[in-house]
């Protein structure tokens, strides 16, 4: 019955609905996870996940308040049920973290002023924070660990004091060449091009680990 409310009431259609209809839909799912067992919460996610992108997905001729409204109720809906699932499935929680975080990052990254807004981000920093507290966050310290980045903002200062408190710099966890190693290599190269054709690669960048660092950053994102 769950799934059926899901698909049909809440997902069918969705792009043919009016912003105040996804509204609804949204908030009747959140009225409806207070009947959903915990055990059996993990069934749903990818769903769940496809919903709440949906939602933060802006149209043109939206307006603004109502797109914030949705935003924020999907933000809830995102709090609520992996705060369902966390007691019994976390590790499901951990092998979907990126996909998460990325989720949440419209809501982290807009500077808008706007109160709507503001709200919704509070959630958001609200429930990364929360997956990096208590056992349930050193259970979930390993996932982090493969999250390619987060924004750079002032309301995410106490997600990174979380993490590194775990032993967590997020942003440094996949190491990339900085820009300069980056001109200087290619300068090198340039160099060995206009003084030798004999296809000497020496002047290329040639350390293995950045590189894959930067294709494994790449891919994740």
């Amino acid at each position: 019955h769950f799934m059926y409310l899901l698909v049909n009431v809440v997902q069918h259609r969705w792009s043919a609905k009016s912003i105040s209809q996804r509204i609804e839909g949204i908030q009747a799912l959140l009225q409806v996870l207070d009947f959903l067992l915990p055990t059996e919460a993990y069934h749903y996610l990818p769903q769940i996940m496809a919903t709440i992108n949906a939602a933060f997905s802006r149209g043109p001729s939206n307006p603004s308040s109502m797109h914030d409204q949705l935003s924020f109720l999907a933000v809830e809906l995102l709090s609520a049920f992996l705060k369902l699932m966390a007691p019994t499935h976390w590790e499901i929680i951990g092998q979907n973290l990126t996909s998460v975080v990325v989720s949440l990052i419209p809501t982290l990254s807009d500077d808008d002023g706007d109160d709507g807004l503001v709200e919704c981000r509070k959630i958001a920093v609200s429930l990364l924070v929360w997956l990096t507290q208590g056992e349930l966050g050193t259970r979930l310290a390993q996932y982090f660990a493969e999250i390619p980045f987060v924004p750079s903002s002032p309301e995410l200062d106490p997600f990174r004091a979380s993490l590194r408190s775990l032993g967590i710099e997020i942003d440094n966890l996949i190491r990339v060449p900085s820009v300069s190693s980056w001109q200087d290599a290619l300068s090198r190269t340039s160099a060995s091009d206009s003084g030798s054709t004999g296809g000497d690669s020496q002047g290329a960048p040639s350390n293995a680990a950045e590189q894959h660092a930067i294709r494994r950053r790449l891919d994740t994102i």
